[in-house]
């Protein structure tokens, strides 16, 4: 029992961090993603916590539906908390994704928001919709191969070439003040 074996509060501290750090690897399928992350919240629910439901997104919520807290039912506001959940649940399940397969996906998503359409997904059901049945041709892909940084080396051993000498007569040595050497 993972509640028995720690501290409730190191449990709970551990198992959401563990959360927000799934990410999609680059040969995992939308499936395997979907299982880990789904198996990351229900973690943290098993533990006794939750995942925190920020009050900024539930004010945009009411306000999109035309209510504020003051006007807005017990009931209308735990919906809006519900909804706020699975949009955060959204965000981070497509932001986890594989940058490789996704990054365009991504980067689309946040220019349409720049221009005013709303098309990031609102549920994690959505969201998983959407990465699972996303196009991606392989030409439009950037090829990463590290960091671009590449050495060749000239002479020395296994060389077939041999190493030619540079005149260094009119190199003046800053220690000793001698030339050429």
């Amino acid at each position: 029992n993972y509640q028995s074996q720690k501290n409730q509060a190191q449990a709970l501290q551990e198992a959401i961090r563990c959360f927000y750090l799934i990410n999609q690897g680059k040969t995992d399928s939308c499936q395997a993603y979907m299982d880990r992350y789904e198996n990351g919240r229900q973690v943290i629910t098993h533990i006794g916590g939750k995942l925190p439901i920020y009050s900024a997104l539930v004010d945009a919520d009411l306000k999109a539906n035309g209510l504020d807290r003051a006007s807005a039912t017990k009931k209308q506001i735990d919906a809006s908390e519900k909804r706020s959940i699975e949009r955060q649940m959204a965000m981070g399940f497509i932001l986890g994704s594989d940058r490789v397969r996704f990054g365009k996906l991504i980067e689309d998503l946040e220019n349409q928001h720049t221009q005013g359409i709303k098309s990031f997904p609102q549920t994690l059901t959505e969201a998983f919709a959407l990465l699972n049945n996303w196009k991606n041709n392989p030409k439009n892909q950037k090829l990463i191969l590290g960091d671009g940084v590449a050495f060749i080396n000239k002479g020395g051993k296994g060389s077939t070439k041999t190493k030619t000498k540079r005149n260094k007569d009119h190199i003046t040595c800053y220690k000793c003040h001698e030339t050429g050497h």
